[in-house]
């Protein structure tokens, strides 16, 4: 576990790669960390609330066990360049 990790300022994707024996990564959201945003679909339900993660530009996580459980995560940023054309 990191400790300190609130004043961590990071890993690159190159360096979480070569992590020996990495298992999982946390990530903060928010727009003073990113700007990255978090949404955590827990069933189906919560799928039909407007944001179709099909189409979203965005890092999904997925479930083995639930297909209509899953976290998407995607920048503001990258939604806005995509919106621009």
């Amino acid at each position: 576990m990191l400790s300190g990790w609130q004043h961590h300022s990071g890993y690159t994707i190159e360096e979480l790669i070569n992590w020996p024996g990495i298992r999982s990564v946390g990530a903060r959201t928010g727009l003073l960390t990113g700007p990255l945003h978090a949404f955590d679909f827990d069933g189906v339900s919560s799928l039909s609330l407007g944001l179709d993660p099909a189409i979203a530009g965005s890092w999904q996580v997925h479930r083995t066990t639930d297909p209509n459980r899953l976290k998407v995560f995607f920048s503001s940023f990258l939604a806005a360049k995509e919106s621009a054309g």
